[in-house]
């Protein structure tokens, strides 16, 4: 499973179609994955977060994001 289908995940569970949440998707890109689209075993620890960020705002949840580096 690459990042887009990973983020994308709780869309394709609920059985919506491709077309109507591909934007949302694409806009949850904006916690830092930028070209990131590779499968989850060549991912960085900090990449990984990033992807659950991004799928977790998708979803409207609320998250504390502590910050490892200033």
């Amino acid at each position: 499973m690459n990042t887009y289908e990973n983020v994308s995940l709780p869309f394709r569970v609920l059985g919506r179609e491709e077309e109507d949440y591909r934007h949302e998707v694409s806009n949850s890109w904006n916690v830092g994955l930028g070209d990131v689209c590779g499968a989850a075993a060549v991912l960085s620890g900090g990449e990984k977060q990033r992807a659950a960020i991004a799928r977790a705002s998708l979803r409207g949840r609320s998250f504390c994001s502590p910050m490892s580096r200033p």
